[in-house]
Protein backbone atom coordinates (compact mmCIF):
# COMPACT_ATOMS: atom_id res chain seq x y z
CA UNK A 1 0.00 0.00 0.00
CA UNK A 2 2.83 2.35 0.89
CA UNK A 3 4.53 1.71 -2.48
CA UNK A 4 1.31 2.43 -4.38
CA UNK A 5 0.82 5.68 -2.48
CA UNK A 6 4.42 6.70 -3.25
CA UNK A 7 3.97 5.79 -6.93
CA UNK A 8 0.73 7.80 -7.20
CA UNK A 9 2.40 10.78 -5.52
CA UNK A 10 5.31 10.62 -7.97
CA UNK A 11 2.93 10.42 -10.94
CA UNK A 12 0.94 13.39 -9.60
CA UNK A 13 4.10 15.46 -9.05
CA UNK A 14 5.33 14.57 -12.56
CA UNK A 15 2.08 15.77 -14.13
CA UNK A 16 2.11 18.97 -12.06
CA UNK A 17 5.75 19.62 -13.10
CA UNK A 18 4.96 19.06 -16.77
CA UNK A 19 1.88 21.29 -16.52
CA UNK A 20 3.90 24.10 -14.90
CA UNK A 21 6.62 23.72 -17.54
CA UNK A 22 4.06 24.02 -20.33
CA UNK A 23 2.53 27.12 -18.72
CA UNK A 24 5.98 28.71 -18.34
CA UNK A 25 6.88 27.97 -21.94
CA UNK A 26 3.57 29.19 -23.33
CA UNK A 27 3.05 32.34 -21.28
CA UNK A 28 6.63 33.51 -20.74
CA UNK A 29 9.19 31.94 -23.06
CA UNK A 30 7.17 31.90 -26.30
CA UNK A 31 5.54 35.30 -25.67
CA UNK A 32 8.54 37.35 -24.60
CA UNK A 33 11.75 35.48 -25.42
CA UNK A 34 11.28 33.19 -28.43
CA UNK A 35 8.62 35.10 -30.35
CA UNK A 36 7.36 33.30 -33.44
CA UNK A 37 7.10 35.24 -36.71
CA UNK A 38 3.84 36.00 -38.42
CA UNK A 39 3.92 34.56 -41.91
CA UNK A 40 1.54 35.88 -44.54
CA UNK A 41 -0.62 33.14 -45.98
CA UNK A 42 -0.20 32.43 -49.70
CA UNK A 43 -3.02 31.38 -52.00
CA UNK A 44 -3.19 30.14 -55.58
CA UNK A 45 -5.87 32.05 -57.48
CA UNK A 46 -6.49 31.75 -61.23
CA UNK A 47 -3.10 30.15 -61.76
CA UNK A 48 -1.28 32.91 -59.87
CA UNK A 49 0.50 32.87 -56.53
CA UNK A 50 -0.26 35.81 -54.28
CA UNK A 51 -1.06 36.45 -50.66
CA UNK A 52 -4.47 36.19 -49.09
CA UNK A 53 -5.82 39.76 -48.95
CA UNK A 54 -5.88 42.02 -45.91
CA UNK A 55 -3.23 40.43 -43.69
CA UNK A 56 -0.88 42.23 -41.31
CA UNK A 57 1.87 41.02 -39.05
CA UNK A 58 5.52 41.04 -38.11
CA UNK A 59 8.03 39.00 -40.09
CA UNK A 60 10.94 37.85 -37.91
CA UNK A 61 14.19 36.01 -38.57
CA UNK A 62 16.01 35.21 -35.34
CA UNK A 63 17.27 38.47 -33.78
CA UNK A 64 18.35 39.82 -37.17
CA UNK A 65 15.12 40.93 -38.86
CA UNK A 66 11.91 42.34 -37.46
CA UNK A 67 9.72 43.96 -40.09
CA UNK A 68 6.03 44.75 -40.39
CA UNK A 69 4.14 43.54 -43.44
CA UNK A 70 0.76 44.67 -44.75
CA UNK A 71 -0.90 42.66 -47.49
CA UNK A 72 -3.34 44.83 -49.40
CA UNK A 73 -6.78 44.07 -50.79
CA UNK A 74 -5.32 42.53 -53.96
CA UNK A 75 -2.83 40.30 -52.12
CA UNK A 76 0.44 42.25 -52.39
CA UNK A 77 2.72 43.56 -49.63
CA UNK A 78 2.37 47.31 -50.00
CA UNK A 79 1.76 50.61 -48.27
CA UNK A 80 -1.34 50.99 -50.46
CA UNK A 81 -4.49 49.45 -48.99
CA UNK A 82 -5.60 48.64 -52.53
CA UNK A 83 -4.24 49.16 -56.01
CA UNK A 84 -6.59 51.28 -58.10
CA UNK A 85 -6.90 50.91 -61.85
CA UNK A 86 -7.57 54.60 -62.53
CA UNK A 87 -4.39 56.66 -62.57
CA UNK A 88 -4.39 59.83 -60.51
CA UNK A 89 -4.05 62.96 -62.65
CA UNK A 90 -0.45 64.09 -63.07
CA UNK A 91 1.12 60.88 -61.73
CA UNK A 92 3.23 58.35 -63.57
CA UNK A 93 2.62 54.76 -62.56
CA UNK A 94 5.40 52.16 -62.44
CA UNK A 95 4.96 48.46 -61.69
CA UNK A 96 7.75 46.34 -60.22
CA UNK A 97 7.50 42.55 -60.56
CA UNK A 98 9.87 40.25 -58.73
CA UNK A 99 10.75 37.82 -55.99
CA UNK A 100 11.76 38.43 -52.38
CA UNK A 101 13.53 41.73 -53.19
CA UNK A 102 10.25 43.16 -54.45
CA UNK A 103 8.08 41.36 -51.91
CA UNK A 104 10.31 42.91 -49.22
CA UNK A 105 9.13 41.09 -46.11
CA UNK A 106 12.58 41.78 -44.61
CA UNK A 107 11.86 45.52 -44.27
CA UNK A 108 8.80 47.38 -43.08
CA UNK A 109 6.07 47.44 -45.73
CA UNK A 110 6.52 51.18 -46.26
CA UNK A 111 10.32 51.01 -46.65
CA UNK A 112 10.76 48.78 -49.73
CA UNK A 113 12.40 49.78 -52.99
CA UNK A 114 9.02 50.84 -54.44
CA UNK A 115 8.33 53.22 -51.58
CA UNK A 116 11.91 54.52 -51.67
CA UNK A 117 11.58 55.18 -55.41
CA UNK A 118 8.41 57.18 -54.76
CA UNK A 119 10.21 59.22 -52.10
CA UNK A 120 13.22 59.97 -54.31
CA UNK A 121 11.10 60.88 -57.36
CA UNK A 122 8.45 62.65 -55.32
CA UNK A 123 5.16 60.98 -54.47
CA UNK A 124 3.35 63.91 -56.10
CA UNK A 125 4.60 62.71 -59.50
CA UNK A 126 5.14 58.97 -59.18
CA UNK A 127 3.10 55.98 -58.03
CA UNK A 128 4.87 52.63 -57.72
CA UNK A 129 3.00 49.36 -57.36
CA UNK A 130 4.91 46.21 -56.51
CA UNK A 131 4.07 42.62 -57.26
CA UNK A 132 6.43 40.23 -55.50
CA UNK A 133 6.41 36.72 -54.08
CA UNK A 134 9.52 35.00 -52.72
CA UNK A 135 11.04 32.35 -54.93
CA UNK A 136 8.75 32.64 -57.94
CA UNK A 137 10.20 31.72 -61.35
CA UNK A 138 10.36 33.99 -64.40
CA UNK A 139 7.29 32.28 -65.86
CA UNK A 140 5.29 33.54 -62.88
CA UNK A 141 6.62 37.09 -63.49
CA UNK A 142 5.17 36.93 -67.00
CA UNK A 143 1.90 35.52 -65.74
CA UNK A 144 1.63 38.31 -63.13
CA UNK A 145 2.36 40.86 -65.86
CA UNK A 146 -0.33 39.51 -68.16
CA UNK A 147 -3.02 38.74 -65.57
CA UNK A 148 -2.50 41.41 -62.93
CA UNK A 149 -0.14 44.27 -63.76
CA UNK A 150 -1.46 45.39 -67.15
CA UNK A 151 -4.91 46.23 -65.76
CA UNK A 152 -3.26 49.07 -63.75
CA UNK A 153 -1.86 50.62 -66.98
CA UNK A 154 1.72 51.26 -65.81
CA UNK A 155 3.95 53.44 -67.96
CA UNK A 156 6.97 51.33 -67.03
CA UNK A 157 7.34 47.74 -65.80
Amino acid sequence: MRKIRGLLLNIFLTFISIFLLILTLEFIVFRFILIAPDMPEIEFVDGMLKYKPDQQGVYRVRDEITARFKINNQGWNSKYDRYITDKPLGKTRIAIIGDSFVEALQVDFNQSLAEQLEIVAGSDHLQVYRFGISGIPLSQYLYILEREVLKYSPVLV
